[in-house]
């Protein structure tokens, strides 16, 4: 009898043709067209990115009020979703959920392209926050049925680098449309979107049906204590507010260079040319970092600090004497901005994974986590338009003790519900196994 194989490494479950290993053609495939799908989204969304103040403005003639509200509640609206859509997540296919979520925001983008006023315009705007929630969730669930949290996580960082690099490629082919001034050109900048999103959706129909990696779930799966619940709940809200880095990035460099009188607008591009190279270049190598020495919750931390330290620089060039020491200031600021978020997304890829893998509920503690995602939308524009335009040098150290206080936050309650969580799991690995309950087999659906 010839010696036994050793049994390759399982990085997804058990699907119609066996066991899903590293080198099978399905993970390769999966992969490619993940990796295919973000790069067609992003291309859309920076065309769409780079168009959508003047076409909102311009052809759907919404006042920057109305404007602001509309998107406030469509963020809102996605972040209410998100329970719904993890408790989804974690019962129904998750391939046609994904390929759904991208249908909707095709169909949703091209209706809006044509669409006049605030009414119509907030109500496509909220599907398209609830598609978008379901698409971030199913996806992040999907990965990680492909294999352990660190496959998962750099799957996610690499995404990352994908859609920031075609973001900005997406820009520049909006560029001329934006420069003529067309409605019609603007239209077609959204039709675009919609389209990209429609092409995802068509790459997403061959993904591979295969089984969520099982986990060792408890008698009363998919029931996560309350206690857990609600200090996941409070780290949502503690990164939601850690999250409005994404807000000053867009809006914040913008409203210091116009309100300062001393910051010279020609920094603001520099602002994200700096950002993309830095998340291209170090996403990855930052992601596999922390990951591998389980640093999430520190760096969460560091984040804030950095974030911290970068609106002290801008309350510093805000306050230059010199033109070219302003613009120095604001680009070392973005690059400490960029930095930070290197930090906060693999803390946020990674940490909801790990607290509700124990329970078999990864889709509820991913939606759970995902409402940062609504806080920051709903509100962070509104706080830091406020806050700025009220005083630059008042708004920006507010902001910046805004940063540092939850980064702390958010890494003290990652820890204690990381405690939580891994305490559970070693109760479920001392209890006896049940195999009529499902205790021993955990629970599983066919993406």
């Amino acid at each position: 009898m010839p010696a036994r194989r050793e049994a390759p490494r399982v990085l997804g479950g058990h699907a119609a043709g066996g066991v899903l290993t590293a080198v099978d053609p399905a993970l390769r495939a999966a992969r490619l067209r993940l990796l295919v799908t973000a790069a067609v989204d992003a291309l859309g969304t920076g065309l769409f990115y780079a168009s959508s103040v003047f076409f909102y403005l311009r052809v759907v003639d919404l006042s920057p009020a109305s404007l602001g509200a509309s998107l406030g509640v469509a963020g809102l609206v996605g972040a209410l979703a998100s329970p719904v859509v993890g408790r989804l997540a974690d019962r129904v296919p998750l391939r046609p959920l994904l390929t759904g979520s991208f249908v909707a925001r095709a169909l949703g983008y091209t209706a809006l392209a044509f669409t006049h006023g605030a009414v119509a315009a907030g109500a496509l705007l909220a599907v398209i926050g609830v598609s978008d929630r379901t698409a971030s969730i199913a996806r992040q669930i999907y990965v990680a049925g492909l294999g352990d949290r660190a496959f998962a996580v750099d799957l996610s960082a690499s995404f990352r680098v994908f859609k920031n690099a075609l973001y900005a490629v997406g820009a520049l082919i909006a560029s001329p449309f934006v420069a003529s001034g067309s409605g019609v050109a603007l239209r077609w900048c959204v039709v675009a979107n919609g389209v990209s999103f429609g092409a995802g959706a068509l790459v997403l129909r061959g993904l591979p049906r295969v089984r969520a990696r099982r986990v060792r779930a408890a008698d009363g799966a998919l029931r996560m204590p309350g206690a857990l619940r609600l200090r996941l709940t409070s780290l949502a809200v503690a990164d939601g507010l850690l999250s409005f880095h994404a807000t000053f990035l867009s809006l914040g460099y913008g409203l210091i260079a116009t309100l300062s009188g001393r910051v010279p607008a020609s920094v603001v591009p520099v602002v994200f040319v700096v950002n993309t190279v830095i998340v291209v270049v170090g996403q990855r190598p930052v992601t596999r970092a922390i990951t591998a020495r389980r640093l999430e919750p520190l760096g969460m931390a560091g984040a804030g600090a950095l974030l911290a330290a970068a609106l002290l620089l801008c309350t510093l060039a805000v306050t230059a004497t010199h033109g070219a020491v302003a613009f120095c200031l604001v680009v070392a600021a973005a690059a400490l901005h960029s930095m930070a978020e290197l930090a906060e997304s693999t803390g946020s890829w990674s940490l909801p994974l790990e607290i509700g893998e124990p329970f078999g509920v990864q889709g509820m503690a991913v939606s759970l986590f995902n409402l940062s995602v609504g806080l920051q939308a709903s509100l962070a524009p509104a706080v830091v338009s406020l806050l700025l335009g009220a005083s630059l040098v008042a708004g920006l150290p507010a902001l910046a003790a805004l940063f540092a206080v939850s980064g702390v936050l958010v890494m003290v309650l990652a820890r204690s519900s990381l405690r939580l969580s891994r305490h559970a799991l070693e109760v479920l690995e001392r209890s006896p196994r049940d195999e009529t309950r499902g205790g021993g087999t955990g629970r599983g659906s066919v993406m």
